[in-house]
């Protein structure tokens, strides 16, 4: 599996800080606003685009237009002794339009010179700090310009810190969030992105985070001018989703041939539509990176011996941080629930999941692909220990799947789905993979097996309008497709079950296809086989951590090479087993755009 890394379009915030001088009188322990007395800050904010490799610190894509557009600004201020320490004293508007620099170069979009109201402390001899968020939405995020407060998710935090806010308050889990509400016409939400000090290697992993940003307020505006800006790397709180790999037909369908087929068929699959599949509830609006020393010093023996740099961190500046904590990280709350219990609510309380779906229509897709239309979702990553096929981000696809098996003389076929009035079809599960067969097929393979007469099938039969698509492997279960009484006609119902295996019946050529789960560091920089890492219920975090997952600030394009098999009658279910192991039809290259972009080839 190739696997190429680019980074999601991150914007380099340059800001300076101008105002009056700090006001040290009156003994007070901490900073305090100076009541009525404003200073001032002046802020470059740059939107960055390039392309390139990993190995000179990813690539860099524009995306769409309004993942990179700016809609509104905030910034705001905190000081204490250090950034977790520092407690939030202010927050202001950053005025002004934001428009793309049509004469930008190397990886500059868009740039904007804003001067930016700041608060004037006194008693104040520790550093201030800037964190700057980018069309935040009401719903999740505002301030007041008269009280420079700040609210989040419904609680307000005033500039006096008579309620307190720190950067940990800003990594804390936000529960039954809604993707639109940080993405939209409001524009993509964005804040300051985590940067490492330097590089991370085998023989040097003492690199630091930094969040927030060290500002300096200066006496005049004039004086602020003078001087360097502060730059502030930002990045999307969302991570981003696209699908390639179908041929558009003149009649608009998306059509991909199906290879590997047995002899004598052939056969095509539409794609109808695509989704995504347990996506999280939650999400923060800092990308958390607290265990990052932990990080640093894990490194796949598989990997360079061991040694040369870390997988978690970019190879030059800006140092990037390339995993995340999210909200439910460790399991603790859902890691023993079983997803396809209905009674069992606590998965159903993290992820947004495909459960108990009959219809396709029940279900809304995306119908177009390529990179003009994503889908948005928020981080979702896991220790070694819960990266299980029940926790982990993937796609499903449905369409129609078409096939003509060339029987007796040249040219000549008596089982095809293709422009039939009815192209329903049916699979046996003790067939080779790839056999299917058409209604009237179907009947033929089951009347020679039963014997007898009457057929057991008449000529002409189909199932009922009321039967839904799916696999039928029980007595029962058979008998309802088969219109048939289940005590009556137990003894041929078996035998049906005892020669075929089960049935699969695909209603209307109906199939879905789930791609088995989306990589983030994949095979390139987290290996695994069962030859030398035996039992994936055995991951490690050195070796293992980050090989599925999506992150914020990530595009995960998933190229569809290949489809080999009709899928599933229905919607697969979630199994809670370890991510390598082999379900489904799907398999994925991941390239990560930039966004950070990685693509995933998958076959099918």
């Amino acid at each position: 599996m190739k696997k190429r890394f680019y980074v999601f379009s991150m914007l380099a915030a340059g800001m300076l800080l101008a105002g009056c001088s700090d006001d040290l009188e009156g003994g007070q322990d901490g900073p305090n606003v100076v009541e009525g007395a404003t200073g001032y800050a002046k802020v470059t904010i740059s939107l960055p685009s390039t392309t390139g490799t990993r190995a000179a610190n990813d690539s860099f894509d524009d995306g769409l237009d309004s993942e990179w557009t700016v809609k509104s600004g905030i910034i705001a201020y905190f000081s204490g002794v250090s950034e977790e320490n520092a407690v939030f004293v202010g927050a202001y508007n950053l005025p002004g339009t934001w428009n793309q620099d049509e004469t930008h170069t190397d990886a500059i979009t868009a740039t904007q010179t804003l001067t930016a109201q700041a608060p004037l402390l006194k008693n104040n001899t520790n550093p201030v700090y800037a964190l700057v968020i980018l069309n935040g939405h009401s719903n999740v995020i505002s301030m007041n310009n008269n009280t420079h407060s700040l609210t989040i998710a419904g609680t307000t935090y005033d500039a006096e810190g008579t309620t307190a806010l720190k950067l940990a308050d800003l990594r804390t889990k936000l529960e039954d969030q809604d993707i639109a509400d940080y993405t939209g016409n409001d524009g993509f939400t964005m804040l300051n992105a985590p940067l490492a000090t330097k590089a991370v290697i085998s023989s040097d992993n003492s690199a630091k985070v930094e969040i927030l940003q060290p500002i300096t307020i200066y006496e005049t505006e004039a004086e602020a001018n003078q001087n360097s800006a502060t730059v502030i790397h930002l990045e999307r709180v969302m991570a981003k989703v696209t699908l390639t790999g179908f041929d558009a037909e003149e009649n608009g369908e998306l059509r991909k041939d199906i290879t590997g087929l047995p002899q004598g068929y052939s056969g095509y699959a539409v794609l109808e539509g695509w989704t995504l599949d347990v996506t999280n509830k939650s999400t923060k609006l800092l990308h958390d990176v607290t265990p990052y020393s932990t990080w640093f010093g894990h490194y796949n023996p598989n990997i360079n011996s061991g040694g040369g740099n870390s997988r978690f961190v970019a190879d030059t500046e800006p140092y990037r941080i390339y995993w995340s904590v999210d909200g439910n990280y460790d399991g603790s709350n859902y890691g023993t629930a079983n997803p396809n219990t209905p009674t069992d609510t606590r998965y159903s309380q993290e992820f947004n999941y495909i459960a108990d779906v009959t219809s396709a229509s029940d279900i809304e897709w995306e119908k177009k692909i390529g990179s003009d239309n994503p889908l948005y979702c928020f981080e979702n990553t896991f220790d070694a220990a819960n990266m299980k096929e029940a926790q982990t981000t993937r796609i499903v696809l449905t369409g129609q799947y078409f096939f003509t098996q060339e029987t007796g003389a040249e040219g000549a076929s008596t089982n095809s789905n293709v422009d039939a009035e009815d192209p329903s079809f049916f699979v046996m599960g003790k067939d080779e993979p790839g056999h299917t067969y058409t209604i009237a097929n179907f009947i033929k393979q089951v009347n020679d097996k039963i014997g007898g007469s009457p057929s057991f099938l008449a000529d002409g039969w189909k199932p009922a309008a009321g039967v839904n698509g799916g696999t039928y492997d029980t007595v029962e279960g058979l008998a309802t497709l088969l219109g048939m009484d289940a005590q009556d006609d137990a003894a041929n119902l078996q035998t049906i079950l005892s020669e075929f295996g089960s049935v699969k019946y695909y209603k209307d050529a109906q199939v879905f296809y789930h791609v088995s789960r989306i990589e983030h560091f994949g095979d390139d920089y987290t290996p695994w086989t069962e030859a030398t890492d035996g039992d994936p219920y055995n991951y490690t975090e050195e070796k293992h951590l980050g090989r599925y997952g999506v992150v914020r600030n990530n595009w995960y394009e998933l190229h569809i090479t290949k489809i080999t098999s009709p899928g599933e009658p229905e919607i697969p279910d979630t199994p809670d087993t370890p991510d390598d192991e082999e379900t489904g039809y799907v398999k994925a290259e991941i390239r990560i755009l930039a966004w950070a972009k990685r693509t995933q080839d998958v076959e099918l």
